[in-house]
């Protein structure tokens, strides 16, 4: 037969099959199928492929560096894998080393910094153990860097070496499940930053499907640019629950990978099916074994008794549920067969049960756990070696076993040999049987050790990671596709973690560079004293994100999970949308304006005690502040309890009262979460602990979203379900701000409960109430549009569209928010230095920013703002209407990101009292009347009170502007000054101190 192939460019061969079997190999594989293994020898020929059949007994001993030998699978499954030339550059099994000295000559190797990364590594033994530990070992030997990377044992954590010089990090985690460790995503991510750059690793190679740590540091890896290569050691299926989510796991994991690895053409057809990988992108590369450890026995066992060894984990992947059946049935029809099982698990018990129930304590020795050093004394105690695993795509025991010169017997989906049912395992174990007086152990052991060798295997390892140094990197933007192309949710979901990977990795950098004081950095600087421009804004605005970037993180976050439950309820029902919509932007907003305007008394209390040095106030004026917000929430909550009979008495329609009323229900529990969460969030700023509640921001968001799918969508709990989870999240939050301030983190401030908080509860209040009237203003401004939005016609669509825009803007104005506070804190530091000229410079690069930010997300929004409805809502109409105030809602962004940073450059130079007034006047004498008039009087509905509400913040943005273009900069230098001054007077201790003798 002759078939044509396609060009590999290099000389077109000619196989010839060896029709010897098994037996060729040294490794007998009995079996329902004849002649189950083939050998191919490759020639050159100057034409085509042509092949035919010769019956050997031997294969030849003498190879040149164009032979090579494969294991070829008759019925479509692949034994071992096939070769090609190596002078083809392509990767390539079976075969010996010798085969690479011309490949050798012909380019020098490139050199690698390689980091293993696995659950599975020593002290525990098993396959992909071995695996990476000898790969590792021929890799060093080849001249690359090896460092591998899993968690932390009983006995064994910290840096360790091993033979060869072998780096081992044994990170500070614990086996959760199985030897994985707890999935986090994130929490590997510092760790595994670390690792890459004090090792400079080049490339990161992850192995086995199922190790927790292999998925995260081949997502970080990527996130970060490195080159990544995936091993697959195992096979799955497709119908089970543990299956389906496992490959959905692979999908994300191998979506962004640059090559992946397999150990058998079976497993490569497993893989690319699970996964969806192209099928060119995946290799394969066999096992290999250590023959110097796995040697037969000198003298060759008598078959008078003939023994059959189980080494395995006795799980279920290991198919020990087959051995339960297979041992009974054979022991009955060979009375001379004796079992030895070595291995440990869980199905031990079955075992054992099944020896008792038969009475075979005599023919089957139950070894428990076996040292690998004891290994090979157990295998050449038996002539036959009996494989069962489910799920392994290319065994290494099944060659250890065949370099001590046993016979195996495997299940269909490893080799060949026999199904994985239990009458074809006992029909296999009678052909081995018969066959063992053909056998020669040594003679086996010899072809292993020829075919078989790690050093083999690390040369086509080579040739991967040349490949995937071949492929270009790639943006986060030009990845994204392949992570939303994972499915229609898990695309998304997927997408969202890499984005958040990406910016808690950029957060990381930034954390690098930071000092250990806040403030401490920011009056320091270089480049202002050279006067180079492009170093002062570069300096200017490391100092502005240093402060920035964590109350961003903590704010989008935080709010982002208020998001993220509206666009969950706007799929379950446009009624339930408009309700939640009502409830979350007039009850909330109007709870919230007083609960947050009281709490920010906590962050002037605080901040004074700290600079003061006072740091035991700080803990009691927390409590202090628990106690006011408390019995204030508590005396508000009658708006929630009656929101029903309330909404019906403002006019809303009944539908809409009425969802209103029950969601409100709901809400009362998470407001409670944020008298604590926004109290504890301003006595961790006062410490400069802002990084601390980013953290725990980022960790509730990243919560939220799978909580909320998995009580909507799963147990289909519909509207309980989608607040049960902002409830649930809002106070994991809380719950972990408790853990970092009782837990000990902050010694100096927090030193227990004191009845002292009771004291002196009413000045408390009256700074409370003060503080509350500027944020008051503008969060009941945004609360009143709402409501005028109910009175509009058909009030469901209009409330819903207004408040989807609404919670856009906001979630857009958090950004703005935190670059607000460090407007704050630049502003201030620059007028307490004294520096007029620098507090200029720093406005500049400040509203530069914001701008810069408000241009982007104004394009953004222009470009995409007639699909934005959707995310929110399965309701046309909705996303209709949300599409028409698209291009208001772009340019409300464009604004959202100025007047804030301008807010904040006046609350930095103490001018609080003109924001306020410009508040009023802008918001409710300004904006409200303009909404209304063009709303109900012009009829343009829901776009008139948009336009009014532009209306009013665009009077603002010009006010300030004028405001901060016409401020005498160096007079407010003179009266920061003078006010410090008068502060400092106020000292008493520190005047005593002075006056007492040294």
């Amino acid at each position: 037969m002759e078939y044509p192939v396609a060009s590999t460019g290099v000389e077109e061969v000619e196989l010839v099959l060896l029709k010897e079997g098994a037996a060729s190999c040294g490794l007998q594989t009995p079996g329902h199928v004849q002649d189950p293994s083939i050998f191919l020898q490759i020639r050159p020929n100057k034409t085509r492929v042509s092949i035919r059949y010769e019956e050997t007994k031997r294969v030849k001993q003498e190879r040149t560096s164009r032979k090579h030998y494969l294991w070829w699978h008759l019925s479509g499954h692949i034994a071992a894998a096939v070769t090609t030339s190596e002078a083809a550059g392509i990767p390539s099994v079976g075969g010996d080393s010798n085969a690479y000295e011309t490949s050798d000559n012909m380019r020098q190797q490139e050199k690698h910094s390689i980091l293993m990364v696995s659950d599975f590594f020593f002290p525990n033994f098993g396959g992909v153990e071995n695996h990476i530990y000898y790969l590792s070992q021929c890799l060093i030997k080849l001249g690359h860097k090896v460092v591998v990377m899993t968690h932390a044992y009983t006995n064994r954590s910290g840096v360790r070496y091993m033979t060869g010089g072998l780096k081992v990090y044994y990170v500070p985690w614990k086996p959760f499940l199985m030897q994985n460790t707890l999935p986090t995503f994130y929490g590997t991510l510092p760790i595994v930053r670390t690792i890459l750059i004090r090792e400079r690793i080049s490339l990161v190679h992850g192995h086995q499907a199922f190790s927790t740590l292999c998925h995260e540091a081949l997502m970080h890896a990527r996130t970060m640019g490195y080159k990544v290569v995936f091993t697959d050691h195992s096979l799955y299926g497709f119908a089970d629950g543990g299956s389906i989510h496992m490959n959905k796991v692979l999908q994300f994991t191998l979506a962004d990978v640059s090559q992946a690895i397999c150990v058998s053409h079976t497993s490569k057809e497993n893989t690319v099916l699970r996964s969806g990988l192209p099928p060119e992108k995946v290799f394969v590369i066999p096992n290999a074994v250590d023959t110097a450890m796995f040697k037969p026995a000198r003298e060759q066992l008598s078959t008078h008794e003939i023994v059959i060894v189980v080494i395995s984990r006795l799980v279920y992947r290991k198919g020990p549920d087959l051995l339960v059946e297979v041992i009974p049935e054979v022991c009955s029809m060979h009375p001379n067969v004796r079992f030895i099982i070595g291995g440990d698990g869980p199905k031990r018990v079955r075992l054992e049960e099944m020896r008792e129930k038969h009475s075979l304590q005599d023919r089957v020795d139950m070894l428990g756990a076996v040292p690998h050093s004891k290994v090979q004394s157990v295998l050449v105690s038996g002539h036959i070696f009996l494989n069962s695993s489910l799920t392994e795509a290319f065994c290494i025991a099944i060659l250890e076993a065949a370099s001590c010169g046993l016979l195996t017997v495997l299940p269909d989906d490893m080799i060949v040999l026999a199904e994985p049912d239990p009458g074809d395992m006992v029909l296999a174990i009678t052909q081995a049987i018969r066959l063992l007086p053909r056998i020669d152990p040594q003679a086996m052991h010899n072809r292993m050790k020829k075919l078989y060798s790690w050093h083999d295997v690390a040369k086509r390892t080579e040739i991967v990671y040349d490949r995937a140094f071949k492929c270009s990197n790639q943006n986060l933007l030009e990845r994204l596709p392949r992570y939303l192309s994972c499915g229609a949710w898990a695309g998304k979901l997927f997408s969202l973690v890499m984005i958040i990977d990406f910016l808690f990795w950029r957060f990381l950098q930034l954390l690098k560079a930071m000092d250990g004081s806040i403030q401490e950095s920011l009056l320091n600087g270089t480049a202002e004293q050279k006067g180079d421009l492009k170093g002062r804004i570069c300096e200017e605005s490391k100092k502005i994100w240093k402060v920035a970037l964590p109350s961003i993180i903590s704010r989008v976050s935080s709010f982002g999970t208020i998001v993220v439950t509206q666009s969950f309820i706007g799929h379950i029902s446009s009624a339930d949308l408009a309700g939640y919509a009502l409830v979350q932007t007039l009850s909330v907003r109007f709870v919230n304006g007083i609960v947050i305007g009281m709490s920010s008394a906590t962050e002037t209390l605080c901040g004074q005690a700290f600079g003061a040095k006072q740091y035991h106030m700080m803990g009691i004026f927390l409590q202090r502040s628990w106690l006011v917000d408390l019995i204030t929430l508590t005396i508000l909550l009658p708006v929630f309890i009656f929101a029903k009979p309330i909404f019906s008495l403002l006019g809303e329609e009944e539908a809409i009262a009425k969802s209103a009323g029950y969601i409100s229900l709901w809400f009362i529990p998470f407001l409670y979460s944020i008298v604590f969460a926004s109290t504890i969030q301003m006595y961790l700023q006062a410490q400069q602990k802002n990084v601390v509640i980013a953290w725990l921001a980022v960790m509730q968001f990243v919560i939220h979203i799978p909580l909320s799918w998995l009580f909507i969508y799963v147990l289909n709990w519909g509207i309980n379900g989608a607040m049960g989870a902002l409830c649930m999240s809002s106070w994991i939050l809380v719950f972990g701000e408790f853990v970092y301030i009782f837990g000990g983190w902050c010694p100096d401030s927090w030193k227990g409960f004191s009845l002292n908080a009771l004291k002196d509860i009413f000045p408390v209040v009256k700074l409370s109430i003060s503080s509350g009237i500027m944020v008051c203003l503008e969060l009941w401004y945004y609360a009143i549009l709402v409501l005028l939005a109910g009175y509009m016609k058909n009030a469901e669509v209009s409330i819903s569209a207004f408040s989807i825009c609404l919670n856009v803007a906001a979630w857009e104005f958090m950004i703005s928010l935190g670059l607000m506070g460090a407007a704050i804190v630049r502003v201030a530091n620059e007028l307490g230095k004294g520096d007029a000229k620098a507090t200029k410079f720093s406005i500049k690069v400040l509203i530069s920013t914001s701008l810069l930010i408000g241009v982007t997300l104004w394009i953004l929004c222009l470009v995409f703002g007639n699909k934005l409805g959707y995310l929110f809502t399965n309701d046309e109409e909705v996303a209709q209407t949300v599409s028409d105030l698209s291009l208001l809602l772009a340019f409300s962004m464009l604004l959202n990101g100025i007047y804030p940073v301008l807010s904040g450059v006046a609350v930095g130079a103490g001018l609080q009292t003109k924001v306020a007034i410009i508040n009023f006047i802008c918001f409710y004498l300004i904006g409200l009347p303009i909404g209304a008039v063009l709303g109900y009087v012009i009829k343009l509905q829901v776009k008139g009170i948009w336009i009014g509400m532009m209306s009013g913040v665009v009077t603002q943005t010009l006010a300030l502007s004028f405001m901060t273009w016409r401020t005498n900069w160096d007079a407010e230098v003179s009266i920061t000054s003078a006010r410090l001054k008068r502060w400092l007077l106020k000292s008493s201790d520190e005047i005593k101190q002075s006056s007492d003798p040294a």
